[in-house]
């Protein structure tokens, strides 16, 4: 399952920027896989904090093997020896440890997000341990498919802008203008400049222009 969204948001991006409309052109519609099911979302996110995409797609494929695809037996009864065995480290596995017991155990209602504001989702997330505004932000975006997310704090996005305008872009309140020139479609336009950050090509013009 993707992102939702179409001509709507990609005519308005376009029409708001020059940038955005040649990165529009060039990469067409993105693809971007969503999980619905919020609460492996936020584990989900929780694994991919501060490692590449190939060390993720390997550890979290370990991990939905040895818990059978988030069975909530195996959920319950994994231990510290069955996480490590996966790659994840001692805090990442104490985070997801207490996200799993929040809902099995004490009955925490995930889904109850879904009819929160983007804030207070945020506000409702960075109350688990581990789970900081970034983590709480790629929920909404790749659980909830809210529209309006650009994290000012995320590394892709910061090397995606200063690709796509050749200059240095790295201060909150500067990338802060750009999520406002972007609304409400600010996430969609994430997508297109991480792909920017990813490009090769790109980078390697970029790179030689900026020595």
């Amino acid at each position: 399952m993707y992102f939702e969204y179409g001509n709507l948001e990609k005519d308005y991006l376009t029409k708001k920027d020059n940038n955005m409309a040649m990165a529009i052109t060039q990469y067409g519609h993105i693809y971007r896989e969503v999980e619905k099911d919020i609460f492996k979302a936020l584990i989900k996110n929780i694994l991919s904090q501060q490692i590449s995409s190939k060390a993720y797609e390997t550890i979290l494929n370990k991990f939905i093997d040895l818990t059978k695809d988030f069975d909530k037996k195996r959920l319950l009864t994994i231990d510290e020896i069955d996480y490590r065995k996966c790659g994840i480290s001692k805090r990442k596995a104490e985070y997801i440890k207490t996200i799993i017991g929040q809902k099995y155990i004490y009955g925490y209602d995930f889904d109850a997000l879904k009819n929160l504001s983007d804030d207070e989702v945020i506000d409702a997330l960075i109350k688990f341990p581990g789970v900081g505004k970034w983590t709480a932000q790629m929920t909404l975006i790749f659980s909830l498919e809210r529209k309006d997310i650009l994290s000012v704090d995320d590394f892709g996005i910061k090397k995606g802008l200063s690709m796509m305008y050749g200059e240095h872009i790295n201060d909150r309140i500067a990338i802060g203008k750009y999520k406002d020139m972007f609304s409400p479609y600010s996430t969609i336009a994430s997508f297109y400049i991480w792909e920017i950050a990813m490009d090769k090509e790109f980078n390697k013009w970029y790179s030689n222009r900026t020595v």
